[in-house]
């Protein structure tokens, strides 16, 4: 399914409009049922210098939580990827409050975390086999002195 306005898969792209049809709901993410992940998916109405109405963008953000607010009818600049012709952004530049809103996903917690458990695992497999080497090693059955 070809993304609006000539986006392709993968390909970043920039918008600036109005928020149009915002709509907010929580849901398990992918392969962990103990996590909830928010999911705020709304679409960009535009026009050209003409004042003629262009083809809305849709987009979703998702994250853990939100800082920001988001509402029908702010004005936002928007820069993401499209995925299944629906632009991702992970930030939105409300320029009605002039702030922005970013998803929260804890990405930099998360890798710390597998960076320590994958550590933790190495050196547990490293204890195991240097055992096993040292008791492959070593005469069987053991001399007596």
């Amino acid at each position: 399914m070809p993304a609006p306005a000539g986006g392709q898969a993968g390909q970043t792209a920039r918008f600036t409009g109005i928020v149009r049809d915002f709509q907010q709901r929580r849901d398990r993410s992918l392969g962990n049922t103990d996590i909830e992940e928010e999911i705020w998916h709304f679409r960009i109405e535009r026009y050209d210098p003409s004042g003629n109405r262009l083809t809305p963008i849709p987009v979703e953000m998702t994250g853990l939580s939100f800082v920001g607010a988001l509402s029908n009818g702010d004005h936002v600049t928007v820069e993401g990827k499209w995925r299944e012709g629906t632009l991702r952004v992970e930030e939105v530049a409300n320029l009605t409050t002039n702030a922005r809103v970013r998803a929260k996903s804890y990405r930099r917690l998360r890798i710390v975390v597998a960076v320590v458990v994958i550590t933790f695992f190495v050196i547990i497999v490293t204890i195991i086999l240097s055992s096993v080497i040292s008791m492959c090693s070593s005469p069987w059955p053991p001399e007596l002195s």
